[in-house]
């Protein structure tokens, strides 16, 4: 038995399974480190996935922002009341220096351009700044909180381009700690540098909340892996996905808004309403951008090899191609889709391709753009709206070209 590959609700199963499974998985595990090692130090040196230009944040910023990022891991290391030993510092150190501070920082980065913008000008001086950056690497904190645990669950071999940290040699399933320091991090960040501003408890709570949201977006994404036999009877449908990439994804889009509104001294919860909605839309249309790479474009594009049909999870191309599909179609679907051996996976590719879900996408993303678009000139503020519209032309049609050369290399 192929434990790895036919387990997707991995993280339920390590908790309830008897003790000789959890020494069956382990060695499952290892083995599979060992042979992604091989793998993955090519993909590391030759896989670096091109990021989307993001021209709503300047340059310098950007640098800035970059160079803060070891001196955040220099003072987590050394907060005894948190971390204590050396060692455990030290593996700590590596986590951080691995997981955080790649990829487009697209989240961490919005909430710095967006403060920047809503923000009074005469309190934007060299303090409030750094706050607003050391804040920012709070929200790529909490991001890696995630990815680090959807890698896991999702048995992913790269992230970023890089081997996954649960597949370094030595690390393995005690990553699950790991994320417990990173979300510890993030409260003793925030304690450290805003226990006398204003916004301290809102904060702290606005914390809270959201990671229980993702968390339960991130569950839901989980539980509807196990229910994949149930294809057919509704189990995967639209309000169901929509559900769930709102609380996986878009609010992870939504949630620097919120926390730039708190460390500014503006106080337009209207405005705030109105970006929202659009950024929590923006996420949703990001992750349905990842569901289609997932399925159809290549892991040296995007840093991340595709596991979605393996694992059976709901997605943008599994449900189109159930309400697409003709009944033998759907047959070939029930037989193959949620199975580990690659047959099962080409299968599922073969239908999809078969409906040219490509071209039925492409549709999709221009129509979600263009709806998009038109919500962010009903949004009051004009500066805003450039703001809006370039966080989304950023993302729209990402890897696309890239993908199209795969294509006409093939």
């Amino acid at each position: 038995m192929n434990i790895i590959s036919t387990n997707p609700n991995v993280m339920h199963w390590i908790l309830y399974a008897k003790p000789w499974n959890c020494s069956k998985l382990w060695e499952k595990l290892k083995g599979a480190g060992s042979i992604a090692r091989g793998h993955c130090d090519k993909w590391n040196q030759h896989s670096k996935p091109s990021a989307p230009k993001m021209d709503w944040i300047t340059e310098e910023d950007r640098g800035e922002f970059l160079k803060m990022f070891p001196s955040l891991v220099k003072e987590l290391k050394s907060d005894k009341m948190l971390y204590g030993h050396s060692d455990v510092a030290e593996r700590f150190g590596k986590f951080l220096e691995h997981t955080v501070p790649h990829g487009k920082l697209l989240n961490s980065l919005t909430f710095v351009a967006f403060y920047k913008l809503i923000e009074d000008p005469a309190r934007l001086t060299p303090q409030n700044v750094h706050l607003s950056m050391i804040l920012g690497w709070c929200v790529q904190l909490l991001v890696t909180v995630f990815t680090v645990s959807d890698d896991m669950i999702d048995f992913s071999e790269t992230r970023r381009g890089r081997r996954c940290w649960h597949l370094l040699e030595d690390v393995g399933m005690s990553a699950i700690n790991d994320v417990m320091f990173v979300k510890s991090g993030i409260f003793s960040i925030l304690r450290n540098h805003l226990r006398d501003h204003h916004c301290y408890l809102p904060t702290m709570e606005l914390f809270q909340r959201y990671i229980g949201q993702l968390a339960m977006g991130q569950t839901n994404d989980t539980i509807s892996m196990v229910k994949v036999d149930l294809l057919d009877q509704n189990t995967f449908n639209i309000d169901n996905y929509k559900a769930t990439i709102k609380f996986k994804a878009g609010l992870l889009f939504s949630f620097p808004l919120h926390l730039a509104m708190h460390l500014s001294s503006k106080r337009d919860y209207k405005l705030l309403k109105q970006v929202d909605e659009i950024f929590i839309k923006i996420g949703s249309y990001f992750q349905s951008q990842n569901d289609f790479f997932d399925g159809f474009v290549d892991h040296s594009i995007t840093g991340k090899h595709g596991t979605d049909i393996q694992e059976g999870k709901i997605s943008w191309l599994i449900l189109h191609a159930m309400l697409l599909a003709s009944s033998t179609q759907k047959d070939i679907l029930l037989q193959n889709y949620g199975k580990g051996h690659t047959k099962n996976k080409a299968a599922v590719l073969a239908v999809y391709k078969d409906l040219d879900l490509p071209k039925v996408y492409a549709q999709f993303e221009d129509d979600t753009y263009n709806e998009l678009k038109y919500d962010i000139q009903m949004i009051s503020e004009t500066s805003v709206q450039t703001f809006c519209l370039k966080v989304l032309d950023s993302i729209y049609k990402r890897y696309m070209r890239q993908y199209h050369q795969q294509l006409s290399a093939q």
